[in-house]
């Protein structure tokens, strides 16, 4: 309770409040929040602002912690249905995690990273054909900036952070569907249209602090 206090205190007196996107801002309008500006951040990894089209790719890309809100289980139960290779950025009680449920669902072939970043979080991603992103909830995702540049992302139908993003640059499934729409997307190549995307975010973000 008190650190709700504490927090309500900045959030709706006099204090500016930044978010990442017009969405987020009306949501917090609509919430009271009255002061309220978008400043997005840009993207920290700045290589992933650099084509990977000459990268040879495998795997479906997992990022997050294993935690409820991350939905890991719908990770391993479509990843069990595929067969294909796992890559996991995570935590590293995540990775344990990982590795006793990914032993339980009879998935062998798997890369698991943590707390990777630089040049070696930067290839990992760069390395991956499909990014499956299970998460009900964010209030933005770098994990989705990161990898939309690069690889197809799929998302589930089960959230609306997406809602931060232009619809055309994901695949919003049903989690019962999620492993034909997976394969389908491994199968096929990928036009990085979307990197032209993200890097322009990144400009917009970095105008926004020029601005403030």
């Amino acid at each position: 309770p008190e650190y709700v206090e504490h927090f309500n205190s900045f959030m709706y007196q006099n204090h500016i409040v930044a978010t990442q996107t017009e969405h987020n801002r009306q949501r917090l309008i609509s919430q009271g929040v009255k002061n309220c500006l978008v400043m997005p951040m840009p993207m920290p990894e700045r290589d992933l602002l650099v084509s990977s089209q000459d990268v040879e790719k495998s795997g479906v890309l997992y990022i997050g912690t294993h935690s409820p809100g991350k939905n890991p289980s719908a990770y391993i139960k479509t990843m069990a249905k595929l067969g294909l290779p796992c890559k996991v950025m995570t935590s590293s009680k995540g990775r344990l995690k990982f590795i006793e449920n990914f032993a339980k669902a009879g998935i062998t072939d798997y890369d698991i990273r943590v707390g990777i970043t630089g040049r070696e979080k930067v290839d990992f991603i760069k390395s991956c054909k499909v990014s499956f992103n299970t998460s009900l909830l964010e209030s933005y995702s770098f994990a989705f900036l990161e990898c939309v540049g690069h690889m197809p992302v799929v998302v589930l139908d089960r959230q609306n952070w997406t809602d931060n993003f232009d619809s055309k640059y994901y695949h919003k499934v049903n989690v019962r569907k999620a492993h034909e729409v997976i394969r389908s997307l491994y199968d096929s190549s990928y036009n990085d249209d979307a990197l032209d995307y993200v890097n322009n975010l990144d400009i917009l973000a970095k105008s926004a602090w020029s601005n403030i």
